[in-house]
């Protein structure tokens, strides 16, 4: 009864964490991608009891906070991969409206000991000739995703 339980909690939390990435993406062709790649990942999770390979256990650990083990490794990888893309996405879009061009993002998210999620940095780099442009950008960043981006000049 509790590996039903186990899976019924894991379907729930991947729901929750998929309408989360829903919410974070863009309209349009990008928010389309996600919108299925999220579709794709919570199907996954709900068919995880039945595909080969199976070893009695129902949760997804990544998503649960149960204890990550090497076979659940590519899941977690695939979370946090997620959440960068989603995060990537509207940083992109904020430094977009704001003028900033030819930019680089660089996002790093990791996972602790507890199994909790959290963004270690977020770094913008653009040409020097849209500094004005990149500083508006970071505090709507704040502003918008409550995130302290590092900038700094390509080049």
């Amino acid at each position: 009864m509790d590996e039903i339980k186990s899976w019924a909690f894991s379907v729930c939390a991947a729901a929750v964490f998929g309408g989360i990435v829903i919410m974070l993406s863009p309209r349009g062709g990008t928010g389309k991608t996600v919108k299925t790649a999220v579709s794709l990942f919570l199907l996954c999770v709900m068919l995880r009891p039945f595909m080969s390979g199976y070893q009695h256990r129902l949760s997804l650990d990544s998503v649960t906070g149960s204890r990550i083990e090497k076979s659940d490794y590519s899941a977690a990888e695939y979370t946090v991969e997620s959440m960068k893309d989603a995060l990537r996405e509207k940083t992109d879009k904020i430094l977009s409206d704001n003028g900033v061009k030819n930019s680089r993002t660089d996002i790093e998210i990791s996972i602790d000991g507890d199994n909790d999620m959290r963004i270690d940095r977020v770094a913008i780099y653009a040409p020097a000739q849209y500094a004005a442009e990149l500083e508006r950008a970071k505090e709507e960043i704040y502003s918008q995703l409550g995130i302290r981006a590092e900038t700094g000049v390509l080049g």
